[in-house]
């Protein structure tokens, strides 16, 4: 097989059953970011429950994380309310990268590949078998990777909530446009405007499909029409 120069081979994108592709996917309008995928909230408690379940970090390494270039990063406590774990399964964006420097910095002892020896001197160690979106969620958080909010990973995939259920109050509103501009330009802000009218039909409004809609527990089995 040749080389394509033209592919960006640091992303993998992994698309698995139970999901429908609803619209285009233009690697551009996501690259930049190091995880994307359904955004799910469970609330900081379960987060914190989760975590604590696997994490094992070393009481120097709490407050500051180090890594391979000699950067740090505060790892912000991972009980905040508004953490966006956006990595559910079905439709997955992922940067090869940023996965090795999560992996490298606080790795999963069974399922790291690294040797044990190395895996022992880190200050950060996940045991178990985490969920991926727990895992990379919180570490990649941690280190201060390039994140979506839970509005704009919505736009790339449904698991549980349309668009319209995460577009909060008017304090985000300027970056809620800012994010629609992006993806849809200026037909796509007056379409955001439509939803905080209150008119969020999604047969007629673009912005409330996602490029991916998990069918199981979105309850449907056709893309809504746009």
């Amino acid at each position: 097989m040749k080389e394509n120069s033209g592919v960006d081979s640091d992303h993998i994108l992994i698309f698995e059953e139970q999901a429908l592709w609803c619209r285009k996917f233009e690697l551009d309008k996501w690259k930049d970011f190091a995880y994307v995928g359904a955004p799910w909230t469970a609330g900081s408690g379960y987060i914190r429950d989760e975590w604590s379940k696997i994490a094992n970090i070393g009481a120097e390494y709490e407050k500051s994380w180090g890594d391979e270039d000699g950067g740090k990063g505060v790892f912000k406590e991972l009980v905040v309310d508004e953490i966006p774990l956006v990595g559910s399964d079905r439709l997955t964006l992922i940067n090869r990268t940023w996965i090795k420097r999560a992996i490298n910095i606080c790795p999963q002892k069974q399922l790291a590949q690294l040797p044990q020896d190395v895996v022992s001197k880190k200050e950060c160690v996940a045991t178990g078998r985490p969920e991926a979106e727990i895992y990379f969620g919180c570490v990649l958080n941690g280190i201060r990777a390039p994140i979506p909010s839970t509005f704009e990973a919505s736009l790339f995939s449904a698991k549980f909530y349309w668009p319209d259920k995460l577009i909060k109050d008017e304090e985000e509103n300027s970056l809620n446009k800012a994010i629609v501009l992006k993806h849809f330009g200026n037909d796509g802000v007056n379409a955001l405007q439509r939803v905080r009218d209150g008119k969020p039909e999604v047969e007629s409004n673009p912005i409330l499909v996602p490029i991916s809609v998990q069918t199981k527990h979105m309850k449907i089995n056709t893309c809504p029409h746009i």
